[in-house]
C-alpha cells in the first residue's frame, strides 16, 4: 500500500519514483520460498485495489491517476519478474483431474494471480496461457481466472473470449450473472457506453435484481469508469436509479449507495456527482428508500449549500 500511495503522490507531482526493483525482488524471494503456501504467495502478488488506495488517500482523489498508477506498478512488477512468472505458470498447470482440495485451490489461486501480472507485460504469453485454460478448463476457477487476467489487463482479445464464455454458459443463470459482472467491471475507455449497450442485451432486465447487481453493481466498483472526470458515470448511474425507482425501490436504493464515496474525489468530480444526485432527488414519485440514501449522502456535502 505504501508503494502505491507513494506512486500516486509522485504522479500527482509529476515526479519520478524508483521503487520497483526492491519490491519485485522481495516478491521473487516469496515466490521461490518452498516453505510458503501457494495461497499466501497468491495474496502477496495481489496489490491493494483502487478502492483501498482511494480510501487510504481520503480526499481530493483523481480516479484516473489511481487507476493508471496501480496498473503501472503491476506492469513494472510483471516486467521485472517475467521469467519467474513464466516458470511458475508452467509449475501451476493442471496435471490431472480437478480436485477441490486445499492444495489444488491454493495452486489455482497462485496461477491466476501470476497470469494477471503476466498479462500486463507479456501480452502474447499471457494470451497463450489464458486461451489454453479457456479451451479446456478444469474448473470455473480456471475460466474466470483466465478471463479476468486478460480483461483487467485491457487486452482487446478479451471481448471475443467473453463472448465465447457466454456461448458456452448461456443457459446457466448464475454464470450469465457472472458474465454481466465481468462486463461491468471491465476497465475499458468506453466503459459507460459499453455498459449502456449491455442494458439492451436479450438476457438483461432491470426487473431482475441479480442482473442489476451483476452489471450495474460491478460497474460502480469499476472506479476509474464510474468516477470519470466528465461525470458520465454519475449521469449513467443517476439515470439507472431513476428508472429502477419505478420498478424496485429497494434495488434502486442499493445502487444509489455507490454515491457514498463521492467526497473522497476531487472538486470537479464532486460538483458533477452533486448535480446528478440532486437530479435523482428531483425525480417524480421518488421512493423513500432512494430519497433517504441520496439525501443523507448529500447532507454531509460541503458543496450542498452552493450547488446548482
Amino acid at each position: 500500500m505504501k508503494l502505491l500511495l507513494s506512486k500516486v503522490a509522485a504522479e500527482s507531482k509529476h515526479a519520478e519514483l524508483d521503487f520497483t526493483q526492491a519490491f519485485a525482488s522481495a516478491l521473487q524471494s516469496t515466490l521461490q520460498d518452498k516453505s510458503l503456501d501457494n495461497a499466501f504467495k497468491a495474496l502477496m502478488l495481489q496489490l491493494p485495489g483502487e478502492a483501498e488506495v482511494t480510501a487510504a488517500i481520503g480526499r481530493n482523489v483523481d480516479a484516473d491517476v489511481v487507476h493508471d498508477c496501480r496498473n503501472g506498478v503491476r506492469r513494472a512488477i510483471g516486467a521485472v519478474l517475467q521469467d519467474e512468472l513464466l516458470t511458475k505458470i508452467r509449475e501451476t498447470g493442471e496435471t490431472g483431474p480437478y480436485t477441490p482440495d486445499t492444495e489444488g485451490t491454493a495452486r489455482r489461486s497462485l496461477r491466476y494471480a501470476i497470469l494477471s501480472l503476466l498479462a500486463m507485460t507479456d501480452r502474447d504469453g499471457a494470451l497463450e496461457v489464458a486461451r489454453t485454460d479457456l479451451r479446456a478448463p478444469h474448473s470455473m476457477t480456471a475460466e474466470i481466472g483466465a478471463l479476468s487476467a486478460i480483461l483487467f489487463a485491457e487486452l482487446p482479445e478479451a471481448e471475443a473470449e467473453l463472448q465465447s464464455f457466454y456461448d458456452r454458459h448461456s443457459k446457466e443463470h448464475l454464470l450469465v450473472d457472472k458474465w454481466f459482472a465481468l462486463h461491468g467491471a471491465w476497465p475499458r475507455a468506453d466503459a459507460v457506453i459499453h455498459v449502456e449497450a449491455m442494458l439492451r442485451h436479450a438476457d438483461f432486465r432491470l426487473t431482475t435484481p441479480n442482473r442489476v447487481y451483476a452489471l450495474i453493481g460491478s460497474f460502480t466498483g469499476n472506479l476509474a469508469s464510474f468516477h470519470r472526470a466528465d461525470g458520465d458515470g454519475y449521469r449513467f448511474l443517476a439515470d439507472t436509479v431513476i428508472a429502477l425507482n419505478a420498478i424496485n425501490p429497494q434495488v434502486a436504493g442499493r445502487m444509489a449507495t455507490a454515491f457514498r464515496s463521492w467526497q473522497q474525489y476531487d472538486g470537479k468530480r464532486q460538483k458533477v456527482a452533486d448535480k446528478h444526485m440532486r437530479r435523482i432527488l428531483a425525480a417524480p414519485q421518488l421512493s423513500s428508500d432512494v430519497y433517504e440514501i441520496i439525501s443523507r449522502t448529500l447532507g454531509t456535502s460541503r458543496l450542498g449549500a452552493t450547488a446548482a
